[in-house]
């Protein structure tokens, strides 16, 4: 699956990052979004017996975008369930220092969840599932630099959807604005030359 999903977005990982797409027109600005810095650790919370699709798609979109990725397991056929992933990223040919899957507690993992850090947090089910984690995993913590991004079962695309959606939910997007005119007047004047 890994392998597979590596093959889908790989190629269009340098379309996403070297696009800049228009926005909107303003009098003496060019003005651009680019989709090209990682958007921050990711935290996948397991506690089903197997690894969901949307849940691997979340997984390599964040390693190919350039993110740490952690896999925390709440009970033991969750951690069973994500250890086949470490084989399949390594022969995706993944970085294996970006990827870390553990087993944890409930109070361990409320303890993870506390880091400034975390750009998004991947579930492995439905929020209701998870009630008793949320607000942990959703609390703006002192030194956070953007709101937490949350995924669920409830918000897997269907499979005709465009790949580049995944790649751009662990990428930040930044508009970038060039001024073409100073003081009203526009930079690049052509005078004419003085022939005598």
């Amino acid at each position: 699956v890994a392998r597979a999903l590596h093959r889908a977005l790989a190629p269009q990982l340098a379309a996403v990052l070297q696009r800049a797409e228009p926005t909107r027109a303003i009098p003496g600005q060019r003005n651009a979004d680019r989709v090209d810095v990682p958007r921050g650790p990711v935290v996948i919370l397991g506690q089903r017996h197997d690894a969901p699709a949307h849940a691997w798609r979340h997984l390599v979109a964040a390693l190919l975008a350039d993110n740490r990725v952690e896999v925390l397991a709440c009970n033991e056929p969750a951690w069973r369930a994500w250890q086949p992933l470490l084989a399949a990223v390594d022969a995706a040919a993944f970085d294996r220092d970006r990827l870390v899957v553990r087993a944890v507690h409930v109070e361990a993992l409320r303890e993870a969840l506390g880091g400034p850090d975390i750009a998004s947090v991947v579930l492995d089910d439905t929020p209701d599932a998870w009630l008793d984690i949320l607000p942990d995993a959703l609390r703006t913590r002192d030194g956070q630099a953007h709101l937490r991004k949350l995924y669920s079962a409830s918000d897997d695309p269907t499979a005709t959807d465009d790949p580049v959606r995944w790649l751009r939910a662990h990428l930040l997007r930044r508009t970038i604005a060039e001024h073409t005119m100073r003081h009203g007047a526009p930079l690049e004047l052509d005078l004419p030359t003085n022939a005598s």
